[in-house]
């Protein structure tokens, strides 16, 4: 891999001209024919009119809308000359524009663009590439290509609208399915599932190496006949081994027995953010440091048997972040408590001997409240002792 890179931001308010065009060339040839690229585009704050159900444009928009897509085209046409040498490409596009017959692949968001100019990358090797961000795209087998082309990507960011592309239609999928991505540390995937259930990408996919995975799901997802959603835990047993530490769930219809699979599998979390929903009375106990080693304030306690010490889901945990949580606190404020005392081990007394080889899972050190904060579930008495051991509870009104 090359240290070195050559940059490139342009953004605008106004369409992509021809001017801008040849701004991008320039920069090209300035930047010789070997340095990796890092290239950020966006014109995704254009302004433009919204327009009413019957999709009636005047004459003058429709130009205005066929100049936006011929711009877009030309810079991505540019682009795709240079593929071999990126590294980082983000391309940002209007978002807003109705999915018109004739528009629909130029004016969606920037992975629909970029796919449907540059749709023969299968076969390249886009050596340098270590971070895409698709954006937007209704096309599974469109972003496998792309990814078959990027053996070194690191971050990956891409979501889905519900109508997706499958195999039977404009590509033909990877040679080698399902597809291992070694170097791939972040992945973030968001899911509209409107009528269908785009998780099925997950199946293509093995990451070895993955430390963060985040997926939201905008859609209630409709589940088979046997009322299953098991896509991440085959994602994540096909990825084994991979040592993930932070993992994001949420709008997902997983079950709680679904949920708590996912969490035996992932001991190393250090941070985990789900639903609320899922913060059943179970998972709450099995994230729970055992009563017998949960150490008192002086840090000193009594061991029968450290062979019988039930090791808690997710013992490394340090930030844990619920949103739309509105249970009653108790069972969340017992697992808090038990949990945030900050040292990795406690003096304990083992058959009556000083120890200090019993493992202490108080590792948490952040509780935090995604959603309606006129709730206040923080501020509920149950939670102060959790304050007193020095827990940081938080509460944030939306996501961040």
């Amino acid at each position: 891999m090359h240290k070195s890179t050559a940059n490139l931001d342009l953004e605008s308010r106004s369409p992509p001209s021809h001017a801008a065009a040849q701004l991008l060339e320039l920069y090209l040839s300035r930047s010789g024919d070997i340095l990796p690229l890092d290239i950020f585009l966006d014109y995704s704050e254009v302004d433009h009119k919204e327009v009413n159900r019957s999709n009636n444009l005047s004459i003058a928009e429709k130009a205005r809308r066929e100049a936006y897509s011929t711009g877009m085209r030309r810079l991505a046409q540019i682009l795709e000359r240079v593929r071999l040498r990126w590294r980082f490409l983000a391309v940002s596009a209007l978002r807003s524009f109705p999915a018109f017959s004739y528009q629909q692949r130029s004016l969606t968001p920037a992975s629909g663009i970029v796919f449907s100019t540059l749709s023969d990358a299968q076969g390249f090797n886009l050596q340098y590439m270590s971070w895409l961000d698709f954006g937007w795209t209704h096309s599974q087998i469109a972003a496998l290509v792309w990814l078959s082309s990027c053996p070194n990507l690191e971050h990956l960011c891409i979501g889905f609208y519900s109508v997706i592309e499958t195999f039977s239609q404009s590509y033909a999928p990877p040679d080698v399915l399902p597809l291992t991505l070694s170097h791939l540390t972040d992945f973030e995937l968001a899911l509209n599932c409107s009528g269908g259930d785009p998780s099925s990408f997950l199946d293509f996919l093995i990451f070895p190496g993955l430390r963060k995975f985040k997926l939201t799901i905008l859609e209630a997802v409709q589940l088979g006949p046997e009322n299953q959603w098991r896509g991440v835990i085959e994602f994540l047993q096909r990825s084994e081994g991979a040592p993930l530490e932070t993992l994001k769930l949420l709008g997902t219809p997983l079950n709680p027995q679904e949920f708590m699979e996912i969490l035996q599998m992932t001991p190393g979390l250090r941070k985990l953010v789900f639903d609320g929903t899922l913060a059943t009375a179970e998972i709450l106990d099995q994230l729970s440091n055992p009563a017998a080693i949960t150490p008192s304030i002086d840090s000193e306690y009594e061991v029968g048997d450290i062979n019988s010490i039930r090791i808690p889901l997710c013992p490394r945990l340090e930030k844990l972040k619920l949103h739309n949580y509105s249970q009653p606190p108790f069972a969340l404020a017992d697992m808090a408590f038990s949990r945030c005392q900050h040292s990795s081990t406690a003096q304990a007394r083992v058959g009556g001997e000083l120890s200090l080889n019993v493992p202490c899972y108080s590792t948490l050190k952040y509780l935090i409240f995604v959603g309606d904060i006129s709730l206040s579930p923080s501020n509920d008495p149950a939670f102060q002792a959790c304050r007193d051991r020095g827990l940081k509870i938080i509460e944030k009104s939306r996501p961040l």
